[in-house]
């Protein structure tokens, strides 16, 4: 009986589970440093990706309109990490047409395919529910760029900066992340009465 079947089967066992953790901290970290949607995210190709600013052009409004998104340091390198384990090979479409994030299952085989937005909200479920905060927190894509919205615009003050960062067409869409939290609301009357 040869061995040698097991351990290729192994070992690709093994690499496909390597990306599929790097893919998903690279995505927790992009989704969380971002404010993108996921439906943005799971259309990113590598030509999108702008490495002079540490970020990527992303089209929204119907592929009408462009604006730039950025990442935190540590979401970059998490992409770049990812990427170069990655080792996209030559497809039938050229590299800066392959998408960042890509699916690993056994059905995908070698051939690089976008992720679903489905497939993005069931890892952030499985690693919510495999963290144990599922039963404390209703954790998905959106609750991430709820916090992204929330903490830019506590800390920049700026609506229409916050509208731009997460791609809105009206400022009406992002007045719901203008809700005052207590401790903003103490900080400013500090600074204005000096209490």
């Amino acid at each position: 009986m040869d061995e040698r079947p097991k351990r290729t089967k192994r070992s690709g066992s093994r690499s496909r589970q390597k990306l599929i953790r790097l893919r998903n901290i690279a995505i927790i970290e992009a989704l969380l440093s971002s404010g993108m949607p996921v439906s943005e995210l799971v259309r990113l190709e590598r030509g999108n990706l702008l490495y002079n600013v540490r970020g990527v052009s992303v089209k929204y409004a119907k592929g009408k309109k462009e604006r730039e998104v950025l990442f935190s340091d540590s979401a970059w390198k998490a992409i770049q990490i990812y990427l170069r384990a990655r080792q996209d090979r030559p497809q039938p479409r050229a590299l800066a047409d392959l998408p960042v994030f890509s699916r690993h299952d056994r059905r995908a085989g070698s051939r690089v395919l976008p992720l679903s937005t489905r497939s993005v909200q069931n890892i952030l479920f499985e690693l919510a529910a495999r963290a144990g905060i599922l039963e404390r927190f209703h954790l998905t894509p959106h609750s991430l760029r709820h916090f992204f919205a929330t903490e830019f615009l506590s800390e920049t003050g700026n609506l229409a900066l916050t509208q731009y960062a997460l791609g809105h067409a009206s400022p009406n869409t992002t007045r719901i992340y203008a809700q005052t939290k207590r401790e903003d609301y103490r900080r400013a009357h500090r600074k204005v009465f000096g209490s």
